[in-house]
């Protein structure tokens, strides 16, 4: 897939009609798709994300880490047990800055 092809395929992903069929979709999204999904700006997609079994701690990482967050997903990635196995998760919502002390 080209470059091009790929921003299409991003902008149709991120441009779901109701945010019901984006939150649905980013519970069974895998691969390119939930790597386009972890950059929605709706805080219901990605706490639908959180949900997915394909997210991993790589996704986490890599696509949260600096990003201002709204509170209640860090919140929740904070009371994800399997996810906080993870040092690296750990120290990303530690130090994310919109973590509360």
């Amino acid at each position: 897939m080209s470059p091009a092809e790929a921003a299409a395929r991003a902008a149709r992903i991120l441009k779901c009609p109701k945010k019901e069929q984006s939150s649905e979709r980013a519970l069974l999204a895998t691969g390119e798709e939930l790597a386009v999904l972890l950059h929605h700006p709706s805080a219901d997609v990605l706490l639908a994300l959180l949900d997915n079994p394909a997210l991993d701690e790589t996704h986490v990482c890599c696509c949260w880490k600096g990003k201002p967050f709204p509170g209640e997903i860090l919140e929740e990635v904070a009371r994800r047990k399997p996810l906080l196995k993870s040092y690296r998760v750990e120290a990303v919502a530690a130090f994310h800055p919109h973590t509360h002390a």
